[in-house]
């Protein structure tokens, strides 16, 4: 086992390991958005969490096992997020469809060290080995969430049935672009205000025109 996966703590030690773990994490992304991916030594990793290096491969067998258990964890925390919003947001297509653009471009402006340098060295070599395989990578895993939305777009005919097994790769695709635009800006845009962008533009686009 390469990492120690977060559970419920219920125990002081069990907190205190599930602490440690987050902080590594916490201090990982810090340092990498510093040093790239292929920077970064478990010994920079371990002063800034604050811990021994010794500690770090109590959690970790090897840098690439944190880099890959770092990946997950956001990938996690966003789709978790995803969850709790779209269940919140309740049955409206219109709203769905804004609560997940919102969610996925907030995880990711809040994480924007790290997911700027996932773009800008998209063909490191490292990158290829941290990646789950396809078909469980973040962009796909969006991509399922978009079906089911364009499902439901469809169940309340506000999107064209016509093209319409390609809406859920055109909403991700334009949310795609926007993230990295936001990644590659100077300047720090709302969530909101570029996700109200992004469903206005695919609504343009996939939308009944019927209703209009």
């Amino acid at each position: 086992m390469d990492a120690i996966t977060p559970q419920k703590p219920t125990t002081v030690r069990a907190r205190l390991r599930l602490e440690t773990h987050a902080a590594i994490l916490d201090a990982a992304e810090s340092v990498l958005a510093a040093e790239g991916l292929s920077g970064g030594r478990m010994e920079q990793i371990a002063e800034r969490a604050g811990v021994a290096v010794g500690t770090m491969y109590n959690y970790f067998k090897c840098r690439e096992a944190l880099l890959q258990t770092l990946l997950e964890s956001r990938r996690h925390d966003l789709f978790r997020r995803l969850d709790e919003a779209l269940l919140a947001a309740g049955p409206s297509f219109q709203d769905q469809l804004h609560v997940f653009v919102d969610t996925t471009l907030g995880h990711v402006i809040a994480h924007r060290p790290l997911f700027a340098l996932l773009v800008q060295e998209e063909n490191a070599p490292i990158r290829a080995r941290i990646l789950p395989p396809p078909g469980e990578r973040t962009f796909d895993l969006l991509t399922a969430k978009a079906e089911a939305i364009v499902a439901l777009g469809l169940e309340q005919g506000l999107l064209r049935r016509q093209g319409a097994e390609s809406w859920p790769l055109l909403l991700v695709s334009i949310l795609r672009t926007m993230i990295v635009h936001e990644l590659s800006s100077p300047a720090r845009s709302e969530p909101h205000a570029s996700g109200r962008l992004v469903a206005e533009f695919f609504l343009r686009g996939a939308g009944n025109r019927t209703h209009e």
